[in-house]
């Protein structure tokens, strides 16, 4: 048995308090925040910080913004594309195609259902195999004419196979940066708001990190100049949104405090 076994803590616990630490100190880096000793982990804040003014607790919440009505979420559309090149890569090998190495790039409102991203691969195998393909490296790649590409998928790079028998198809991964609106923010900020008064019993003075770590979510987002300048609804010492990636941190004002005006 595991020491985590041992002790009763699962290692999905114990994964989740270390990418906590990781993202307090990736804050406490690019705000210069001196300590005077190590932050002391805990649960309801997250962390106790001591310092020269006494503790501070630091509730770290990862953001995430889920689909707004009739949005589709960036798994549901990554998993459309990825039946699309699927499809194509059947299609096209069932017809005799020699082995090609291919890159696509989709439009952000590309496929609404599976029966269109079927339709889509279905076609854009059809247009493939219309091409002067490369045969071997030394013909270099193709750049297929957007004319002759179906509706939603806007470029195609094609290129031989390195040993003249293996392939790589793939979509890419990128596209739509969700928004992050005001409405946003105060929904995350009224949910953390309704424990400020448990974390007060650890340690007087209370911070919130609403952090945006972009390599572990699902749907990139990005922070809206109005909800960077908007003044919020909440009772925190001090609350930010903090972007792990980029390293920006940006304070989220709050209506019961003196600097909010």
């Amino acid at each position: 048995m595991t020491l985590c076994g041992l002790l009763g803590v699962s290692t999905a616990t114990v994964a989740d308090k270390r990418l906590e630490r990781f993202h307090l100190e990736c804050f406490l880096q690019a705000r210069g925040v001196l300590l005077s000793g190590e932050p002391v982990p805990g649960e309801a804040p997250d962390f106790l910080l001591p310092t020269s003014e006494g503790l501070i607790g630091v509730e770290v919440s990862r953001f995430h913004r889920a689909p707004e009505p009739g949005e589709r979420s960036r798994v549901e559309i990554d998993g459309l594309r990825k039946l699309c090149v699927s499809v194509a890569h059947r299609a096209y090998r069932a017809a005799g195609g020699p082995p090609l190495w291919v890159t696509l790039h989709f439009a952000h409102d590309d496929h609404a259902t599976k029966a269109d991203a079927r339709v889509t691969g279905e076609r854009l195998a059809e247009a493939l195999l219309k091409q002067p393909l490369p045969r071997s490296l030394a013909d270099g790649t193709l750049d297929v004419a957007w004319e002759h590409l179906p509706p939603t998928v806007t470029s195609c790079r094609v290129r031989a196979s390195e040993d003249g028998a293996a392939d790589h198809w793939s979509g890419d991964s990128g596209g739509w940066v969700a928004p992050v609106a005001p409405h946003h923010i105060q929904r995350a900020l009224t949910a953390k708001q309704a424990r400020l008064a448990s974390y007060r019993q650890k340690a007087p003075r209370v911070w919130l990190l609403l952090v945006h770590d972009m390599f572990r979510e699902p749907q990139p987002a990005e922070l809206t100049d109005e909800a960077a300048e908007h003044v919020y609804q909440h009772g925190f010492d001090a609350a930010w949104w903090v972007e792990v990636h980029s390293k920006r941190i940006v304070a989220l004002r709050s209506a019961l405090s003196d600097d909010a005006a």
